[in-house]
């Protein structure tokens, strides 16, 4: 059975890839050249949240609802149209911060509101749409299932992963996934409307300075997205170990009431800083779930894989604990570990099995994975001990940490692009 991704899907992990290309670039300049952080910071502020993770996200969930769920917008456009306006989004408002133009910024902000809504009516019509067909047509066999590497060749190292199209076994933990999916989305648009609400009456970027907004953008609609997403993807691994519906379902409302605490309410509320602590635990909880079944679950899974999963939610309990015992969120180090230590790593050990299959790409360098995630981890690691050097003062101790955890990071990234460069898969019709 052959399922062919929609080019929708690889246009945004492309031009994701792009752009953290060129956020990386900014982010190791201001590594290596403190003084350079308030120049460069507005870019690498927008680049990173809307023009990596916020494209990955609605690339990577374009392809996952279509591969577990055989969900497909009904009009093809529309997905091309939430591109246009996502990607616009992104070039006006740092093209207007470069320029000076306030008003291309404004704009840049009601395209990233637009293009939250068009993902969400994407979404809802294409689960419509399969209602209805699953109404008029016979029920798909529940064993009935694919791997990835049955559409294409490339190494065997990266095979074996179970795409399962319909999965008893893993269909409560599925539920509350996509539940948190609509969640996060939800809170992604109510965000984007504040900051568009804040840029117009106040002025000024609400992205960098607006801690609510901030809050509900992180660990809101990106943090929340890569639970609802590790969720969907973890147990397929070997479904019969599977995430803890309960639990997951727990974490996920300790998650949502955290959100809504920190993300509405004041920061000097008790109840702020109580919402910060829960959305920290509840990072504890899951991490700490995945990384106990963790060894068992990926027991076949390529080793670079295997090991990404494990140290990006290693940075996932360690971020949880800090913020559970009052590290602040917006905080660099918190930011980093979400960001750069959790999240991308992630990105990293699922891209090493999704984007052979959504880019008609194998890894050029399949043997330099385990190592490129290596390189990453310490580039992060290091960038993260050297932001909380700087914090305690000692600027001179920890700048050369800092430098080298930046160039690092970079150079992870930069190896990890590369494997998608050269090699094209061809296809058997």
């Amino acid at each position: 059975m052959r399922i062919r991704i929609e080019p929708v899907s690889r246009a945004f992990l492309i031009a994701a890839l792009v752009h953290f290309l060129i956020g990386t670039t900014l982010g190791a300049l201001m590594a290596s050249q403190v003084t350079w952080w308030d120049a460069l910071s507005p870019y690498h502020a927008e680049l990173n949240p809307f023009g990596w993770l916020t494209f990955l996200i609605y690339g990577m969930t374009y392809a996952v609802l279509q591969l577990f769920a055989s969900l497909r917008v009904p009009w093809k456009g529309l997905p091309w149209l939430h591109f246009v306006a996502a990607e616009a989004g992104v070039v006006l408002i740092i093209f207007g911060d470069w320029l000076r133009r306030p008003l291309w910024v404004h704009w840049g902000w009601f395209f990233q509101t637009s293009a939250g809504i068009l993902f969400l009516i994407a979404i809802i019509s294409a689960v419509a749409t399969s209602r209805k067909a699953r109404k008029s047509q016979p029920t798909i066999s529940a064993t009935e299932h694919l791997y990835v590497n049955s559409e294409m060749e490339w190494p065997a190292s990266f095979a074996g992963f179970h795409v399962e199209l319909k999965n008893d076994e893993i269909r409560d933990t599925d539920r509350v996934a996509k539940r948190g999916t609509s969640l996060a989305l939800v809170v992604l648009i109510v965000a984007t409307l504040l900051a568009s609400a804040e840029g117009i009456v106040k002025g000024g970027d609400p992205w960098l300075s607006s801690d609510r907004i901030r809050v509900l953008l992180y660990d809101g609609w990106i943090a929340g997205t890569v639970l609802s997403v590790s969720l969907h993807l973890f147990p397929r691994y070997r479904p019969t170990i599977a995430i803890s519906p309960k639990i997951a379902q727990l974490a996920q409302s300790i998650w949502f009431i955290g959100i809504l605490l920190a993300g509405v309410l004041p920061p000097g509320w008790w109840l702020h800083r109580l919402g910060e602590r829960a959305i920290g635990l509840s990072f504890a909880v899951l991490a700490a779930m995945y990384l106990i079944r963790m060894s068992s679950a990926m027991r076949q899974a390529q080793q670079a894989v295997k090991l990404a999963w494990g140290i990006a939610w290693t940075f996932a309990f360690v971020l949880g604990i800090s913020q559970t015992f009052g590290l602040d969120p917006l905080s660099l180090p918190a930011i980093h570990l979400l960001f750069l230590g959790w999240i991308t790593t992630l990105v990293y050990g699922v891209g090493y099995v999704f984007f052979p299959h959504l880019l008609h790409r194998a890894p050029a360098f399949a043997r330099l994975a385990t190592p490129q995630v290596i390189l990453s981890t310490m580039g992060a690691a290091l960038l993260i001990l050297g932001m909380i050097g700087m914090g305690s003062g000692r600027i001179g101790l920890f700048n050369d940490v800092l430098a080298i955890g930046g160039v690092s990071a970079t150079l992870g990234f930069f190896l990890f692009a590369m494997q998608w460069r050269i090699k094209r898969i061809t296809h058997e019709d």
